[in-house]
């Protein structure tokens, strides 16, 4: 019900009709003069849009006569000032942007922007003593009115007149006595300078200051520190603030941050070992840079922190950090091509020396999964992996997602054993126990493949058409992928038996059997030569060969790929991969540089575009955040 219907019907209770019919007269005209007020503004917002729209797409003089239009209706809305003023600018209409600005000054003669404006008109004339008075004009007054400074200096930086911008933050900070106040307005506008020291410079003191804008300052860098000389720059600086300031815990840590974007893990762990020291961190940092080195495989730095840590003796971090440190031997190790049986065994001793000291519990039950990894695909063990990881699985402290790790990996060694059923329980049970986690999708996705490799290929393309939306990318894509292969393959066929075939010699693979799954593969092309399949066949030789470190098999193999499949999907994988062999193994740098180029000019649509360029930047010496 409305004001009105309720003083109506109040003065007619009270019996005061004419009273009655004055107040509601006077209510009307209230309603009516407030919706003049509200569409009003509705009327200037689309009228703004329509000159914003004109503006943007160069039509000057269009967007003039709306702007025009807004700023004689409210002129002292200063939005609809500067608008008017950059299109009468854009059209070089200066005699009558000078008279705006007159006017304005007329008007407001308190507030000094718009002299630098005034000294714009003038700068565009060329008369450049007539600009530099108006200038003056405007330092002049913020002397006066300190609180006009951030206009003052946006109005310079707005006509790009950089050093004077600066000096209006300067006297600010001069006459007001806070060296705290425009530090980070100084560092932008020394970056739109182009003088990037004094920007490190001002932004480091910016961070003194405030301690909150750290995560910003760290932004900039990361976005504008690109070559080795801009990385010195900020270096020497930390390192001179360090020196003035050491008791200042910002400078050391903006330092070990900066190390870590370079990826110069070995003089992180330097400086915060000095920190753990200074400041008895009990090795909490040092611990956790190690972690950060591993996940950049930076596993010879990681091993010195983890390795610091130790050496601390009995502490918070000391049986984590030893378990740490075995797992960035195993890695560093499994990622050498040349490694030996002797280097496993070695790790094996390892494992097995770390489990007899911290015993096998809850707090080692990783460690037990990484031996077990070991045992099985490295010393080809299986049984003692099962045995392993059925330990972690029935200790009863395990967190949830430990034991479902332990799971998966226990169904992929079962189905390394052929025993299928037993596979498709384990996975089962992670589905379960796990529905809305990654670890479940990733069961999903196992038990989807084993119906692939079983030949159930309906069944398997049902569980993969679930998984093309699953909220882990590594799940998603290989759902598809697998779905897209399975689609292609059978639609060419009036049977399944080719697929069945090149199935189990997938399997085969997995199982390592390679010589039986070569064999099958050999079947393939010798019952059916020149089958949509050979170009896989192919890839998965070369992969054979990777797994026997037979390299020169492997080039082989992806070679043939590209001479007769070169229009085909698997072309930017085998380039891709051979830039990976050149890279990791051969450390031929060369050969992989030229791979890599390859990817990223031939192959632009391949998801392997962006790693290759990211491998291409690194091998040709660019510095990669």
């Amino acid at each position: 019900m409305t004001i009105a219907v309720y003083l109506w019907r109040y003065c007619l209770s009270m019996k005061f009709k004419a009273v009655c019919l004055l107040l509601l007269t006077f209510w009307a005209s209230i309603t009516v003069d407030a919706q003049q007020i509200t569409i009003k503004p509705m009327a200037d917002q689309q009228d703004l849009k329509l000159a914003q729209q004109y503006y943007r797409s160069g039509e000057y003089e269009k967007a003039l006569a709306v702007f025009e239009k807004l700023y004689n209706n409210n002129r002292s809305n200063s939005y609809y000032y500067q608008q008017y003023l950059s299109t009468l600018l854009a059209i070089k209409e200066l005699d009558a942007a000078k008279q705006l600005i007159e006017n304005q000054i007329t008007a407001n003669p308190k507030n000094p922007a718009y002299y630098v404006d005034l000294g714009n008109i003038y700068k565009q004339r060329d008369k450049d003593d007539l600009a530099e008075a108006e200038f003056e004009k405007a330092l002049q007054r913020i002397d006066e009115d300190l609180n006009a400074a951030r206009k003052v200096a946006n109005a310079f930086n707005k006509i790009e007149e950089y050093d004077y911008a600066i000096g209006t933050y300067e006297m600010a900070r001069a006459k007001s006595n806070r060296p705290d106040i425009y530090l980070y307005e100084l560092a932008t506008t020394y970056n739109r300078k182009g003088d990037f020291d004094k920007t490190v410079e001002y932004y480091l003191e910016y961070s003194q200051y405030n301690p909150r804008g750290v995560q910003t300052v760290k932004n900039y860098f990361q976005r504008y520190l690109k070559t080795e000389a801009q990385y010195d720059v900020l270096q020497k600086q930390l390192y001179k603030r360090i020196q003035e300031f050491p008791n200042e815990l910002l400078y050391p840590e903006l330092l070990i941050w900066l190390f870590t974007q370079k990826k110069d893990f070995e003089n992180a762990i330097i400086q915060v070992k000095a920190l753990d020291k200074r400041f008895g961190e009990d090795g909490y940092r040092v611990f956790n840079l190690g972690k950060a080195a591993v996940t950049e495989a930076q596993y010879e730095a990681a091993k010195l922190a983890f390795q610091y840590v130790v050496d601390k003796g009995s502490g918070t971090y000391y049986v984590q950090a030893q378990s740490q440190l075995l797992r960035a031997a195993t890695l560093q190790i499994l990622s050498n091509p040349t490694y030996t049986n002797k280097d496993i065994a070695v790790l094996d001793s390892n494992y097995i020396a770390f489990l007899n000291e911290f015993g096998k519990n809850a707090a080692s039950a990783e460690t037990m999964i990484a031996h077990a990894e070991l045992q099985t695909k490295y010393l080809y063990n299986i049984d003692a992996g099962i045995s392993t990881l059925n330990e972690v699985i029935k200790m009863p402290s395990v967190k949830s997602g430990v034991k479902s790790q332990a799971k998966l990996l226990l169904g992929d060694y079962y189905l390394m054993q052929n025993e299928v059923w037993e596979a498709v329980l384990i996975y089962g049970q992670v589905d379960k126990a796990m529905k809305d986690d990654m670890l479940g999708e990733e069961a999903r996705y196992k038990n989807a493949k084993l119906s692939y490799y079983i030949g159930d290929f309906p069944w398997a393309q049902t569980q993969l058409g679930v998984l093309k939306a699953a909220t882990s990318e590594l799940v998603a894509n290989n759902a598809l992928d697998l779905s897209v292969f399975i689609t292609d393959h059978l639609g060419l066929d009036t049977t399944t038996t080719t697929m069945e075939m090149y199935a189990r010699a997938d399997l085969l693979f997995l199982q390592n059997k390679n010589d039986q799954a070569l064999a099958t593969l050999d079947s393939i092309n010798k019952i059916y030569p020149g089958h949509a399949l050979t170009d896989d066949i192919l890839m998965q030789r070369a992969n054979i060969a990777l797994k026997a470190r037979n390299y020169d098999a492997a080039i082989e193999y992806l070679n043939k790929i590209l001479e007769d499949f070169s229009e085909d999907i698997l072309a930017d994988d085998a380039t891709f991969k051979l830039g990976e062999i050149y890279y990791y193994y051969l450390e031929d740098k060369e050969m992989a540089m030229e791979q890599f180029q390859k990817v990223i000019l031939d192959y632009t649509g391949s998801l392997y575009t962006v790693e290759a360029r990211k491998h291409y930047r690194k091998l040709r010496g660019d510095l990669i955040n």
